[in-house]
């Protein structure tokens, strides 16, 4: 017998391995709360952006899936401007 849906000219490969560019977005939450009820598997770390204060939230899980919530301040960078100050 032999495979009816081989073809040579995919080296093996079937025609829906297709490489898409994934979505990505920011995960938000609302407050410690909200990053306490995030779930995640097992051996796992996310950065989660409050919503409700200039914060972020690293939450991480070991082994055994019991998370570790540390919280970051978060402020805006302010560049500092390449124009010499204008004398008076």
């Amino acid at each position: 017998m032999y495979n009816q849906n081989y073809n040579p000219y995919l080296n093996g490969m079937n025609n829906y391995n297709y490489n898409y560019a994934q979505k990505q977005e920011v995960t938000k939450v609302n407050g410690r709360n909200g990053a306490e009820a995030y779930q995640l598997p097992p051996n796992s770390s996310v950065l989660l952006l409050d919503t409700s204060a200039p914060v972020v939230w690293l939450k991480t899980t070991d082994g055994a899936s019991y998370p570790t919530i540390t919280g970051y301040n978060i402020s805006p960078i302010v560049e500092k401007s390449n124009q010499p100050a204008a004398s008076a």
